[in-house]
Formats: structure tokens, C-alpha cells, sequence
């Protein structure tokens, strides 16, 4: 088509705007995700799918590499020497934000490319914009993100001498560093601190926490002394009961909360240090090899959110430094309990690396596998805390693997994990039966059990596009048709996502047997299945401590990693005629079935440090560790 006008779109609000524009302009429409392909079908409206220009399973790792030497050494330059506090630099705390933001700016990037090379008589680009208010108390990077799409739109154009149309209005507002919060809710909140303060004692061993209740209580009840917790999330306030808030005399002292008069001034003039030097450290910045683009750079797409980090959100990290080194020192804290060293927030940074100066241990608890066996450039495969609580031998091998000192992986196991042992062996047949007609289903035919993988933006290899969601959900479809009698348990990740999932499935499974789950326990529907697809997710490790065979499936073929890590208890499954083949021969050999299994608890006993004894092992390393400084 000549002088062809492309409008894109990736968000099913823009659906309206789109078919009012297309009304009176003649355009070729590219939807850039299924779900909102779908819903311009129902109104009559062809568009071309991303698959068109970026075939499912595409292995971005090249990219990928840049995007991690970029947010790895931006602010290692010298020129950035200045972006720093207490020793801490601020681009670290931030690299997980900074990760993700560069992920999507330079995945559509690419996308953007070969729409181009695809429409190469294109004369005008035109991209719905993300309207709505940016919340104040968003990230630093998220007033950007939302409008990435519109900035590479515009970039292209740029770059081709086409013109340009974004559609709509574009979202408004600020993100704030420093958020309001309700007068009344901050006031009950200061009362409750200080009721408990005057009950607090001065001998009791007290821990600093960022992780959840959930996670902590039951090794908080085996330590054997006087203990009180001090909590960073103010929301867990709901999540515990008053019997444990008083015996701990728990309080909940975000940084927010702590931020003295004389913190906030010395952040602001640290602000203006920063704003005053960026302007020379941004044109080194913008050299670095990896923004380089086909004759070009491409900086100037993500330069807005990186100066929006530094002329304005470092002076809450600022902030935020003062104020916890400032109240460790001031309660005397013993120990800190992280969620986790690498986080999209960062104090969890802070609360990683700060205590240390101050002869603080802390401690992480490992809560998800991901943890361990990343690419060794990958800022997901960093510890910042001193110790790890880790799940077992398997983390602690990929940790040493990245250089990392093998006394600071401790292999504990998970307490989450130790009920699971109890729930799997307490299960009677008669009570599977029961739950399993409860469901739906019938306990005399074999169920598959899988969790949907939630579609992410990304570079990153275990990463799935709609379309790949779409395609996972077809061939569970070709699975039921072609083996008699076997049924699906299919878990939703949300509400939000089943919102827009379920509909489509009910649909596509209306003469299966299939039972859709959003808020039940993983690990319950597990126990329920015979066999487990499954990806990267934590349950594939929880299926096999279930006594389940798992498929690694969908795994996508970048993503060496992962299967890597767990090949030798799993089965890896690299197309849908082997996965066909291979839930067949499970389903119909007993012997093969078998055989599996007992490969699964042979991997897990070698591994992984799962039994009912790591609360115990816990509460011991809390009270025993030392800090590494």
C-alpha cells in the first residue's frame, strides 16, 4: 500500500479511539496485544497481530545483553561519582527499575523496526496515548513507562522523516517523592507506635523488618528470647493479630515515617548537588555503547526517565538513606530481615547494604526460585543482604557460580514449604476424591495442573507475550482433545488477569473437562492433579515436593537458565509433539510414571533443604549471625 498510515495500538481502552479514528482515515491497524485483537474483531475491525513482525519465541538475548551492561554500568562512570550517599550509589538501589525500563523501551524498539521494514511505503505513524493520572506516588521511571510506546512512535517517525499523530490525551500529573498520606491514618499510626514504644524494653532483641508476617512468624515464635519486631510495610498491620502485635511490640516505622526536619534539608541540597552535575554526566551517558541503534542512539527515548531519577527522585533515596541509618542507630536495632536484596524498591537496597556499616547482620529470606539461577549479569542474580536463607544446594551452587562467598548461602529450606510436607502426607485418597468432585472433576480420570504464565513486557527470556498466552492456551486444547478422558485444573495468577483470560477460555474449552481457579491455593490444586505443567514458577519446585512429575512447559528456548537449573528433576519439553508424547507415555505407563517420581523426590532430597525443621533452622541463624563488616 502507498503512503500507508499505521496506527497501533496495545491497550484494550484505546479500542474506541481507534475505531472512531479508522472511521474517517484510512489505516492499517497492528495490534500489539491478543486481547485487544480480539476485542477490535468483535467490532468488525481486521488488524495485523505482532506475530506478523515478531514471530512467538523470539530469542531476544542480544538485546537483552545490552539492556544489562546499560543498567549495570551507568552509574559506575566516573562521571557519575557524584551520584551518591553515605558510600551508597544511588544508581544501584534503583537498577531493577532501571532494568525494566530500559527492557521495554528497547523491546519496542525492536518492534517498531520491523513494523517499518514490513510497511516500508509508511507515511504516518499514528499511537493511541495511555490518558488517566499518573499516580504521585509512583516510581521514578513509571511516568516515562506509560508513555513508551508514544515516545519510540515518535522516535521512528523522527528517524524516517514520516509524520507522527498521537491520539488522544496523553496521562497527566507528577509523580511526587514525597507522597501525602491521610492525616488521620498517619496520626492512629503514630498513637499505636507510641503506645507500644512506652511498653517496649530496653534488653529485648530487636529486628527491622521488610518481609511479610506470613513469612516470619513461625520463626519468630522459636527464638528463645525477648524479641520485638519493628515492620517497614505498614499494611502488615492488618495481617496480624493483636495478640502477636502486643507480644512483639511490633510497631511500623517506614522511612517515610522517620524522616526528621534535618534529613529532608540535607536531601534537598544532595538534590541539587546531583541536578547541578547532570547535565555534563548525561552526554557521557549517552554514549555508552549499548544506545547505540542502526546508525543511531537511542538515548534520548529513556533520557526523560533517567532525569526524572536524578533531578528529582534521589533526593527521597536521600531521604530515605538518613532516615534508616538514623533510626538503626537510634532503636539499637539486632537484626534486619529482608524481603529480598533486589526489588523495584529501593530501600529494600538500603536495608541490604546500610546495616552493614553499622555492624547490623542481615538476612534475607529466599521466597521465589528465580532467585539464583539468573544470567550472572542479570541484576536479578545479586545478594546484597550479608546471608541468604536459602532454599537448599541447588541456589547455593548458582550464587557461588556468580562469584558470590559460599558462607553467605545458607541452605535452610523455606518456612513456607514446611507445612507442604505435612499437607501432602495428611491427604487421604478419600479426601482427593472429595475435593476433586467438589471442583468438578472426576477423581477416577487423570487431571493436568498448570498455573497461567502472566504476560510480561520484556526482554527477558522466560518472558510471554499474549500471543504466547494465546498459543499456551491452544495447545492445553489439543492436549484434551487428543488424550481420552484427561482433565485440567487452569490457575489464573489474579482476578485481573482472569477478567480477561476465563472468558476466552471458557470458550475455547465449552466441551472439556476443566475447572478455572483464581484464589485457591497452588499448592492444595497441585495435590489434586497426576501430573504438573509448569515454567519458572516457585510451583514447579512445590509439585515435585507434592509428589507430581513435572513438565517444564511452556519454557521458551532462550531460556538456558532455568532449564539448566532444573532439568535433572523435571522434564524438559521442547515442542508441543513432545509434550503431547510425553504426558501420554505418563498418563498410560505406570511404570514411566513412577520412575519420574521418584526422579522428582531424588532431585528434591539432593537440592533442596525441605522437611519441617526451617523455622527452627531460622530462628537460629537470626539470633547467631554475624554481620559481615
Amino acid at each position: 500500500m502507498e503512503n500507508e498510515t499505521l496506527i497501533i495500538i496495545y491497550r484494550l481502552e484505546q479500542v474506541e479511539q481507534v475505531v472512531e479514528y479508522i472511521k474517517t482515515n484510512d489505516a492499517t491497524v497492528i495490534s500489539l496485544d491478543f486481547w485487544v485483537q480480539l476485542r477490535l474483531e468483535s467490532k468488525g475491525i481486521k488488524c495485523r497481530p505482532l506475530t506478523d513482525y515478531c514471530p512467538s519465541d523470539k530469542d531476544y538475548r542480544d538485546l537483552l545483553t545490552q539492556v544489562q551492561d546499560i543498567s549495570r554500568e551507568w552509574y559506575r562512570i566516573p562521571e557519575m561519582a557524584f551520584f551518591e550517599h553515605r558510600g551508597l550509589r544511588i544508581g544501584e538501589s534503583v537498577e531493577t527499575d532501571v532494568f525494566t525500563y530500559l527492557q521495554e523501551a528497547r523491546y519496542y524498539l525492536f518492534v517498531f523496526e520491523q513494523i517499518l521494514k514490513f510497511h516500508p511505503t509508511t507515511r504516518r505513524i499514528v499511537v493511541p496515548c495511555v490518558s488517566g493520572k499518573i499516580p504521585p506516588a509512583a516510581r521514578p521511571f513509571t511516568a516515562s513507562q506509560i508513555r513508551i510506546i508514544e515516545t519510540v512512535g515518535e522516535f521512528f517517525a523522527t528517524k524516517v522523516n514520516i509524520e507522527f499523530k498521537a491520539l488522544g490525551e496523553p496521562s497527566t500529573g507528577k509523580i511526587a517523592p514525597f507522597p501525602q498520606r491521610f492525616y488521620i491514618n498517619s496520626l492512629v499510626l503514630r498513637i499505636y507506635n507510641f503506645v507500644m514504644f512506652q511498653f517496649s524494653s530496653r534488653d529485648a532483641f530487636k529486628i527491622y523488618v521488610s518481609d511479610y508476617w506470613k513469612n516470619i512468624e513461625l520463626p519468630i515464635q522459636m527464638i528463645n528470647r525477648k524479641v520485638e519486631l519493628i515492620f517497614v510495610d505498614r499494611k502488615e498491620l492488618r495481617n496480624i493479630s493483636f495478640r502477636n502485635l502486643w507480644k512483639y511490640r511490633i510497631r511500623f516505622m517506614h522511612p517515610l515515617d522517620t524522616a526528621s526536619l534535618s534529613n529532608r534539608t540535607l536531601a534537598r541540597r544532595r538534590q541539587e548537588d546531583f541536578s547541578a552535575q547532570w547535565s555534563t554526566a548525561k552526554k557521557t551517558i549517552s554514549l555508552m555503547p549499548g544506545f547505540s541503534f542502526d546508525q543511531g542512539n537511542w538515548w534520548n527515548l529513556v533520557q526523560e526517565g533517567f532525569s526524572t531519577l536524578v533531578e528529582e527522585y534521589a533526593e527521597r533515596i536521600v531521604s530515605d538513606i538518613e532516615s534508616i541509618q538514623s533510626f538503626l542507630e537510634k532503636e539499637a536495632v539486632d537484626r534486619v530481615l529482608v524481603r529480598a536484596s533486589v526489588s523495584a524498591q529501593h530501600h529494600f537496597f538500603i536495608l541490604s547494604v546500610l546495616p552493614r556499616r553499622l555492624g547490623v547482620a542481615s538476612l534475607e529470606l529466599q521466597h521465589g526460585i528465580g532467585v539464583g539461577i539468573q544470567d550472572p549479569n542479570s541484576v536479578l542474580s545479586r545478594l546484597y543482604a550479608d546471608y541468604i536463607a536459602a532454599y537448599g544446594p541447588l541456589v547455593k551452587k548458582w550464587f557461588v557460580q556468580n562469584n558470590y562467598d559460599s558462607r553467605r548461602i545458607l541452605s535452610t529450606g523455606s518456612p513456607r514449604f514446611d507445612h507442604y510436607i505435612s499437607q501432602r502426607d495428611s491427604l487421604t485418597s478419600e479426601e482427593r476424591s472429595a475435593k476433586i468432585v467438589f471442583l468438578g472433576l472426576d477423581p477416577s480420570h487423570p487431571i493436568i495442573f498448570s498455573v497461567v504464565q502472566e504476560e510480561l513486557i520484556q526482554l527477558m527470556p522466560y518472558a510471554l507475550s499474549s500471543y504466547e498466552v494465546r498459543d499456551y492456551f491452544h495447545t492445553i486444547k489439543k492436549i484434551s482433545d487428543s488424550i481420552p478422558n484427561v482433565q485440567f485444573i487452569l490457575k489464573f495468577r489474579s482476578a485481573s488477569l482472569a477478567a480477561y483470560y476465563r472468558p476466552y477460555c471458557e470458550k475455547l474449552f465449552s466441551d472439556c473437562k476443566i475447572y478455572f481457579a483464581i484464589t485457591e491455593d497452588p499448592y492444595k490444586l497441585s495435590l489434586l492433579s497426576t501430573i504438573a505443567y509448569s515454567c519458572y514458577s516457585t510451583l514447579a519446585v512445590e509439585t515435585l515436593v507434592g509428589g507430581r512429575p513435572v513438565l517444564l512447559y511452556p519454557v521458551k528456548t532462550s531460556d538456558v537458565f532455568f532449564k539448566e537449573a532444573l532439568e535433572d528433576g523435571m522434564i524438559k519439553i521442547s515442542s508441543i509433539d513432545e509434550l503431547h508424547q510425553i504426558t501420554k507415555q505418563l498418563l498410560s505407563d505406570p511404570a514411566y510414571y513412577a520412575e519420574q517420581v521418584e526422579r522428582g523426590k531424588e532431585f528434591i532430597k539432593n537440592n533442596f533443604t525441605f522437611d519441617d525443621g526451617a523455622s527452627a533452622r531460622i530462628a537460629s541463624l537470626i539470633q547467631e549471625l554475624k554481620s559481615l563488616e
